[in-house]
Order: structure tokens, then C-alpha cells, then sequence
């Protein structure tokens, strides 16, 4: 499902999906010192040594493996962004100032620097392990077929529930919105169980006016979210809690309906409830996220702190 607005993914295949995402700008300024990122200019620190193959291409952009040379002789494996248009500059410092933001950040994909490469913006991170969650989500739900269980099973889901609310506790400790949570921007390594959360191309900036810039995805953003960016009537602003109710659709995507995103919405607009075979603590759980008012809303210290995740100390 694409996400919305003049900002479309740049590329970040195989970590995000490849429809555009909707989003708009606010006119409010992100607080010192991610206001504007210092983006353009050699890299620092690290070398490109050689470029692989291309892992995917958005409307904007396309992301090639690459391998680079530390300062200190050490090598790794990484990934790097590389927008089609130079004049790109400001979605560029929208994504490098979202990234220095998380430095850092529990479950957060990491950079390790930006500038321009035979004269196109560029940004280069570390290559996060594992597949696509909306894939590994896909697979359960087929394979679930018609059986009333849940897509994942408990401690997976709780994990996964753990990981996104530290993760999105961290941020917006930052002040920063990640505002385009969905099962294809986050990596999930089958290994581990860890996940990676990757694609900062919408992040937003908490100011004193409110957020910097709005986007989301239909299907995985939060009603305030969803109405600002269609221009709703809404009682409610976008604000960091959004986060929080892009966690719950996630959740209630690994809980009931895997592709089905018509379902999560639905349940997010209290049109239909969570299927019976939820439990109740974890029913608890997702609509305490989903909770309308960003006020009222499961903060994610307080989501953390759940029966449900009570129930598996050792998921996370």
C-alpha cells in the first residue's frame, strides 16, 4: 500500500515498499540542531571501496550494496540511497537530519554518512538484516489459511511489540515522528528476532507549532494523521503519539489480518472488533495504541509496561 503525499519512497527496496508515500509539509521548523543537515560534501569517516548490486528503485531514487572502508581500516557492509535528481536537496536533508536524529536508537537503521557521489545526493547506511516484516507476514497469514490462530504466535508478537515501542520510545524522546511505520520498513532478521526500522524519509520534527511535516501510509497511520493529510475534519492533531497508533495497526496486522489492511482499518475506525481468538490482554494492548485521542493514547512507557507483554519477559 503506497504511502501518501509529495515526498514518495526514494528507493529503499528491499526495506520499504516501492508505491510513494503521501505526505506534506507543515511550515513548522525542527528544533536546533536538526533543523538542516550537513549533508552535502565528501563523506567522513569512511570510504566507498567497491558498489554491488541494485537492491531496489523508487520514483525518486535507487539503492545499490556497496561496501566501504573505515577511517580505521575496518570494513563493512552497507547500503546506499542515490536520488535520480540533484536538485533533491531538501527531502535529502529531511532523511540525513531524521538519521543523525537516531543515532544511537534501539531497533533504528543507523547511517554512517551522506554527501554527493558523481554529483548526486546521496545517503549511506548500515544494510540491516533479515526480510521484509510485510513478507514474513504474508507467509503466516497464508499459511494460517482459514484456522482461527492468530498470524504470529504470541511471544513472536510480543517481541515484535517490545522492539517497535522502544524504538519508538527512543524517537520521540528526539523529538522525531517517524510517520511511516508499516511491515515493509521493517526489517526482520528470522535469526534473532530483531527487527531493523528503516526508511526516515518522512520523518518529523516535534516544534513548538507542532510536527514539521506530515505523511503516513493508508492503512498503518493514525485517524489525526489520516485526516491532515486528506484535508478531514478532525478534533485531533498529528503529534508524536502518532507513532503509537502505527504500532497498533502493525500489531493488529501480525495478530488477525496479515495483507488484509482494509481489516486494520477498520478495526482502527471502530468499525468491526479484533477476532475472539486475540486474547485479551493483547486485544487490550493494541486498542489501547489505536485509542482515537493522541491524549488518551497508550504512550509507549505505558504500552511497555502491558499484561500482555508481562506475560513474555523474555521477548525483546
Amino acid at each position: 500500500m503506497p504511502s501518501v503525499g509529495a515526498h514518495e519512497d526514494d528507493g529503499d527496496a528491499p526495506c520499504s515498499s516501492s508505491a510513494p508515500a503521501v505526505s506534506t509539509e507543515t511550515g513548522s521548523t525542527a528544533p536546533e540542531p536538526c533543523t538542516r543537515a550537513q549533508s552535502v560534501g565528501p563523506f567522513s569517516g569512511f570510504r566507498i571501496v567497491s558498489v554491488g548490486e541494485k537492491l531496489g528503485a523508487g520514483a525518486y531514487g535507487e539503492v545499490f550494496a556497496v561496501e566501504i572502508l573505515m577511517d580505521d581500516g575496518s570494513t563493512s557492509d552497507a547500503v546506499m540511497k542515490v536520488l535520480y535528481d540533484p536538485s533533491q536537496v531538501a527531502d535529502h536533508e529531511r532523511e540525513v537530519a531524521a538519521l543523525e536524529a537516531v543515532r544511537d536508537c534501539p531497533y533504528v537503521v543507523q547511517m554512517y554518512g551522506s554527501g554527493r557521489r558523481d554529483g548526486h545526493l546521496c545517503t549511506v547506511m548500515e544494510r540491516a538484516k533479515g526480510v521484509p516484516l510485510k513478507e514474513l507476514l504474508d507467509e503466516a497469514g497464508n499459511a494460517r489459511g482459514r484456522r482461527s490462530r492468530t498470524v504470529l504466535p504470541y511471544p513472536q508478537i510480543a517481541r515484535l511489540a517490545r522492539q517497535l515501542l522502544t524504538a519508538v520510545e527512543a524517537m520521540a524522546a528526539r523529538g522525531l515522528l517517524h510517520g511511516d511505520l508499516k511491515p515493509a520498513n521493517i526489517m526482520y532478521d528470522q535469526g534473532t528476532g530483531d527487527i531493523t526500522i528503516v526508511d526516515l524519509g518522512c520523518g518529523s520534527f516535534q516544534g513548538p507549532d507542532g510536527l514539521s511535516h506530515h505523511a503516513g501510509t493508508p492503512g498503518f497511520m493514525s485517524l489525526e494523521m489520516e485526516a491532515a493529510l486528506y484535508d478531514r475534519p478532525c478534533e485531533y492533531r498529528p503529534c508524536l503519539q502518532s507513532d503509537v497508533a502505527a504500532v497498533g495497526c502493525i500489531l493488529c496486522a501480525a495478530t488477525a489480518f496479515a495483507d488484509r489492511t482494509g481489516m486494520v482499518v477498520s478495526v482502527r475506525d471502530y468499525q468491526d472488533p479484533l477476532p475472539s481468538y486475540a486474547p485479551p490482554h493483547l486485544q487490550q494492548l493494541i486498542y489501547g495504541c489505536l485509542e482515537a485521542d493522541p491524549a488518551r493514547r497508550l504512550t509507549p512507557t505505558a504500552a511497555l509496561a502491558e499484561p500482555f507483554l508481562a506475560r513474555f519477559p523474555g521477548s525483546s
